[in-house]
């Protein structure tokens, strides 16, 4: 990989090992940088998006949202110590992401004004992704019952508004599963992600996490806010009844997380 130095540009490598560039900023938020570090395109696009977030910064420091604006809603709740401040960090990460665009865009608006017309338009702005369009929508109803909590409105326009539909992960075929094997070796970081996954059930998020610090034949995680210990299936490989934990990735995440190469249909 050529040694650079772009502000804001982080390397990332995918699943497939090639490696992505993306601009990221404070709170998670990235965008992908098109083409090669230092091409016509890349820089192109990188001056763009630097004059677009650093304006759109600069303006949030200096904003002064007045009473009743949507703006300040958002304040208010991000500073509320209960409705906000008792949840996960990783919860409170998505609200942010949600809630600090649509602050920018919308904060100088009365939250009189605001209609279910409108919270639909920012569904649908993102059908390209419905489980992350839903989740605007969960998010503004939360918000909403926050703010007839404390009287910036009487109703909440996000209620009961209809969400996407999602799709069925349905169970991999016989056939799938011997062409996968045939094309992850024993040893490899994909087979064994494969097997833990069959051979315990759990979540992919929760076999990335899970402590290899245990008995042999227990496997140790950390789901939903608790710590759980679940005996291995006696039929579980040895390979990975006291596998080592998943190593970094030489181009770690923006966030600086471990990675687990997720199991893919072949």
């Amino acid at each position: 990989m050529t040694d650079f130095d772009i502000p804001y540009v982080k390397p990332e490598r995918d699943r497939n090992g090639r490696i992505r560039y993306w601009y990221f900023r404070r709170h998670g938020r990235r965008w992908r940088l098109p083409g090669e570090p230092l091409s016509e395109e890349f820089m192109a696009e990188h001056r763009r998006l630097v004059a677009a977030t650093l304006s759109a910064s600069k303006g949030a420091e200096r904003a002064t949202f007045g009473p009743g604006s949507f703006g300040a809603l958002v304040a208010d709740y991000f500073g509320c110590k209960i409705e906000f401040g008792e949840k996960k960090p990783s919860t409170q990460k998505i609200y942010r992401l949600i809630l600090e665009p649509l602050s920018e865009a919308h904060g100088h608006k009365p939250v009189l004004l605001l209609e279910r017309r409108h919270i639909k338009q920012w569904r649908d702005a993102r059908s390209e992704t419905p489980g992350m369009a839903n989740m605007v929508v969960k998010v503004a109803r939360v918000l909403l019952a926050y703010a007839v909590d404390n009287e910036y409105r009487r109703d909440n326009p996000a209620a009961r508004i209809k969400l996407f539909k999602l799709g069925e992960h349905r169970a991999w075929t016989d056939k799938e599963c011997a062409a996968f094997k045939a094309r992850w070796p024993a040893g490899t970081m994909q087979r064994r992600a494969y097997l833990l996954a069959k051979f315990t059930g759990q979540r992919c998020g929760d076999i990335a996490a899970h402590d290899t610090r245990r008995p042999e034949g227990w496997i140790h995680s950390r789901g939903a806010g608790k710590d759980r210990h679940q005996a291995l299936d006696p039929r579980t490989p040895r390979c990975c009844r006291r596998a080592p934990g998943w190593r970094r990735s030489h181009e770690p995440t923006h966030q600086g997380r471990r990675q687990l190469i997720r199991c893919r249909q072949p």
